[in-house]
């Protein structure tokens, strides 16, 4: 009997034991399959991520180029001796003070969903911390002085619409005003004079500066984490084919 009753206790003790591996087996291929699945939920926003920094990329470049291009303009316009030689259309159109940002630096949605999906980044930490520091860098300096510029734009554009009564502007066709063309030249010529048109111009050409050397560090931020998330996708998805 006391043989017996040991060999029943070592089987059982067999069976605990079988049991428990199998437990850690299945809890090990869960957790493989976890990570695989999270490994490619995130590739996947990655891709977003990567072509979302291209994007950004272009519509950078692009704008750096279109506001170097109108400051080349503005200078050449305020240092003008003579504005007589300009008709009253291109007149109106120099003095006239845009908004900075095409609204293309924000976060974007597919790494927002990377934040809120709660999983761990694990082989993508380094590169996911990186997209991370840089938007924190886009929205802090980027986004706000888009910000204090649009309301300094709205200021000076209130002043040339609301505040000055020397110029009646042309809002739109087949809208009459009491100032007949040349009076209306002369009146705009008179209104360049003043240091107050002229500061206004001044300021918004330093504001398009300022501006421009902010996306141009934007735009070499981009060129340098485009090729590192590609390098860290290309590696990575070796594992697991994604489709790009």
């Amino acid at each position: 009997m006391a043989n017996k009753t040991g060999k029943y206790f070592k089987y059982a003790i067999g069976e605990i034991i079988l049991v428990v591996i199998g437990i850690l087996i299945a809890l090990q291929i869960n957790n493989w399959n976890e990570n695989q699945k999270n490994h490619k939920k995130l590739t996947r926003y990655l891709y977003g991520t990567l072509g979302n920094f291209k994007s950004d990329l272009e519509g950078v470049t692009y704008y750096i180029d279109n506001l170097t291009d109108e400051n080349k303009k503005r200078k050449l316009f305020i240092n003008h001796s003579d504005y007589n030689v300009f008709t009253l259309d291109s007149l109106e159109q120099s003095i006239t003070i845009w908004k900075k940002g095409i609204g293309i630096f924000n976060m974007d949605n597919d790494f927002k969903q990377i934040e809120n999906a709660g999983i761990e980044y694990g082989i993508y930490e380094d590169v996911i911390n990186d997209i991370l520091e840089h938007y924190i860098w886009a929205v802090s300096n980027v986004l706000s002085a888009e910000k204090v510029f649009n309301e300094s734009v709205d200021k000076d554009n209130n002043y040339m619409r609301n505040q000055q009564n020397n110029y009646e502007f042309n809002f739109g066709e087949g809208l009459n005003s009491y100032q007949t063309e040349s009076e209306a030249k002369e009146s705009i010529i008179e209104l360049l004079k003043s240091p107050i048109l002229r500061n206004i111009l001044k300021m918004d050409y330093e504001r398009n500066e300022y501006y421009i050397s902010d996306l141009i560090v934007m735009q070499t931020r981009l060129k340098e984490m485009i090729p590192k998330l590609e390098n860290a996708l290309e590696i990575n998805s070796i594992q697991i084919p994604v489709e790009n």
